[in-house]
């Protein structure tokens, strides 16, 4: 009996250390799995991993607290000209790929300094061919579970072509900048929905404004403009916003002197999508010089026809007359001139021109006592005074002495005389013009030795010469062809 509990006992026994082996058994297989299951998980997970990371188009890297790397993408390598993330793996970013090390000390103080992370510094490298490449970097430090710090990682970006063209344009606005600057050319731009105009320091001292002046509406433009000139920029400037037409502008501007200037604008109008001018832009530059060139330009071209037409004349003039009239330059009649006996004097009323015949007669006798025919002097040089009163308001006379020569000048700054009608008057009894030429001119033609001429618009000078010593001959007198 004894012998067979003890048996039994055994027999139990065993049982349970059977079980309790093949409970560790599963467990342990249990565990297998689970390890099996994860470690599949995570090479799953790796993988995903890893195939994201050959899909970025940014280059992802991790580099350790020495600088070498230890995981990067295949974009990543492939900014640096390598075919593999195996071919970086392990290299320093500041002895192989060109990082400076200042430049890395300053990233890692941005992400102490920056909550964890910078976004887009700069960095310059050095592909493995050599040559440079410029790429924004945004990172954060790389930590273990018990956040300490096992590196940096981030994504990398190349700029370079994106830096170079930024480089390009500042590059050529500094160039812009200066040439605009050296032409001393004016800028402004008008933002049309606020009427906000800014323009440059050139353009303020264009439009003589205030100093410090660099902002405002668009109507401060039109301060400064000439008055008769205002509607010449208020035209150019609706026919560009509304017939989106070129802007195109000369105009003068009232300088605080007094002084009259000229600018010149180009420019153009931006519209938005749907056609609505928001915004315009444009240049000024000063155009008083080559304004006052082409006036120069145009009265020297006057002058030279004039000159053309005298000449024409001249001969002509000379022979119908017997070399009474003489047409002359300005700086020719001057030079027939003598010496003057007095000076020269004004008149404007019909009282003064009474009062010259008194005045010339005195001059001349005082010199040529009884040499002068009194009425042929006194006669023509009233009559020349007497058209300068009607045509030009007045003018002055003075009285000169050459030789035996008795002359008097005669001088206004009427609309001058064409040489047009000089032929009729010398050859035509009565003829004369509403504008320039009455019968007095003939009659002194006729009661003259000879009579010097030089006109042009603003200007004409009639010099009377009578010869001293000879009598005054009434037969000859009444003999003469007068206008009748």
């Amino acid at each position: 009996m004894a012998a067979e509990e003890r048996t039994a006992g055994s027999e139990c026994s065993f049982r349970m250390r059977l079980l309790v082996a093949a409970l560790a058994l599963a467990g342990l297989v249990a565990t297998f799995l689970r390890a099996r299951a994860m470690v599949a998980g995570r090479r799953e997970s790796e993988a995903t991993y890893r195939s994201v990371l050959d899909q970025m188009e940014d280059g992802f890297f991790r580099a350790d607290n020495a600088g070498d790397l230890v995981m990067t993408s295949r974009s990543f390598a492939r900014l640096f000209g390598f075919a593999s993330p195996d071919e970086v793996r392990g290299l320093n970013l500041v002895r192989d790929l060109g990082v400076d090390a200042d430049q890395l000390r300053a990233f890692r103080q941005g992400i102490e300094a920056g909550a964890g992370s910078v976004n887009e510094h700069d960095f310059t490298l050095r592909r493995r061919d050599g040559s440079p490449l410029i790429v924004s970097v945004t990172g954060h430090f790389h930590v273990d579970a018990k956040g300490r710090v096992l590196g940096i990682e981030g994504m990398a970006r190349d700029v370079t072509e994106r830096r170079r063209a930024v480089r390009t344009l500042q590059e050529t606005e500094e160039r812009l900048d200066l040439v605009i600057k050296s032409a001393g050319v004016g800028t402004w731009d008008w933002d049309i929905e606020s009427d906000t105009a800014r323009w440059n320091e050139r353009l303020r001292i264009l439009y003589c404004m205030e100093p410090g002046a660099h902002e405002g509406p668009f109507s401060a433009f039109y301060e400064t403009i000439h008055p008769d000139d205002r509607p010449i920029l208020r035209a150019a400037v609706d026919r560009a916003l509304t017939a989106d037409a070129p802007y195109e502008a000369e105009f003068r501007i009232l300088h605080p002197g007094g002084e009259v200037g000229w600018v010149s604008e180009r420019g153009k109008v931006y519209r938005d999508e749907n056609g609505a001018p928001v915004r315009m832009s444009g240049l000024t530059w000063d155009a008083t010089e080559r304004r006052l060139a082409e006036q120069a330009l145009a009265e020297r071209t006057l002058h030279e026809q004039e000159e053309k037409i005298r000449m024409a004349y001249v001969d002509v003039l000379g022979a119908v007359t017997g070399g009474k009239l003489i047409l002359l330059t300005e700086e020719a009649l001057k030079r027939e001139l003598g010496a003057p006996l007095d000076d020269a004097t004004a008149f404007s009323s019909a009282a003064e021109i009474a009062d010259a015949r008194g005045r010339v007669t005195a001059i001349v006798d005082r010199v040529y006592p009884g040499e002068v025919p009194d009425d042929r002097l006194l006669t023509s040089a009233c009559e020349a005074m007497e058209n300068a009163f009607k045509h030009a308001g007045g003018g002055t006379y003075q009285v000169f002495s050459r030789g035996q020569t008795v002359q008097v000048a005669v001088t206004d700054e009427g609309p001058g005389i064409d040489f047009r009608t000089l032929p009729k008057a010398t050859l035509m009894p009565g003829f004369s013009t509403t504008s320039t030429l009455g019968m007095g001119f003939t009659m002194m033609l006729q009661l003259s030795d000879r009579l010097l001429l030089a006109t042009r618009p603003g200007l004409t000078q009639v010099v009377l010469e009578v010869t001293a010593g000879e009598a005054d001959d009434q037969a000859s007198l009444n003999t003469m062809m007068l206008p009748e």
